[in-house]
């Protein structure tokens, strides 16, 4: 047994849980680990959430996890926790978290527009079209022959295709600004690509067919 899960045990016998049926529940992008717990009919949700290092720091600034405003622990997740509960909400924090991350790409879209300079897209857009080209038409065509190469089919390869083919993320916008990049050309180059992938995203559906 390994001193984390040693932890663990500790944890939720302290908690009263320590004979709950324990299992494992999908992650996330990070190194939180979750599980559904289950005792006498009374559901919970186990995140463990083990410290380590930060990312390097780039020099003259701070680390990563401070520049992009991160939890670096479990207290955030414990005080929001806390704030519902004074304001007397039944929703669990895990509904609160859910409909949260839902509104992250609309909310990445609106920082996107506040940003835009369309002087700087239209100085720059030789960057913006070669990064519409690259992103909406050759990546789809490169992840077509590794699936191809690698002999993946049938709609595990309509997916790796479909995915290249989507525009880039919003949060390209947010890291450009935070650690000092051009903001405002990724501004314009987001804004194009979503704006051409209306068009080119329905048409690579059409050619992988049904």
């Amino acid at each position: 047994m390994t001193t984390r899960e040693e932890t663990i045990r500790a944890f939720l016998k302290e908690a009263g849980w320590e004979k709950a049926e324990r299992r494992p529940l999908a992650g996330d992008a990070s190194t939180r680990r979750y599980e559904r717990l289950s005792l006498s009919g009374r559901p919970a949700v186990l995140m463990d959430w083990p410290s380590g290092p930060d990312a390097p720091v780039i020099e003259g600034r701070a680390a990563y996890s401070r520049i992009a405003h991160l939890a670096e622990d479990c207290r955030p997740f414990v005080a929001v926790g806390e704030h519902l509960r004074r304001l007397g909400l039944a929703a669990p924090a895990e509904t609160f978290f859910t409909l949260l991350s839902r509104a992250a790409p609309a909310a990445g879209l609106l920082c996107v527009g506040a940003g835009l300079d369309l002087a700087a897209a239209r100085a720059g857009r030789s960057w913006v079209f070669l990064s519409a080209f690259l992103k909406l038409a050759a990546m789809p065509l490169i992840a077509l022959g590794f699936a191809e190469t690698l002999g993946i089919s049938g709609i595990s390869a309509k997916i790796l295709i479909v995915f290249h083919a989507l525009p880039t993320a919003p949060s390209a916008y947010i890291m450009a600004r935070q650690l000092g990049g051009d903001a405002r050309l990724m501004a314009g180059i987001l804004t194009a690509q979503t704006a051409l992938a209306i068009v080119t995203l329905p048409l690579w559906i059409s050619l992988l067919g049904t």
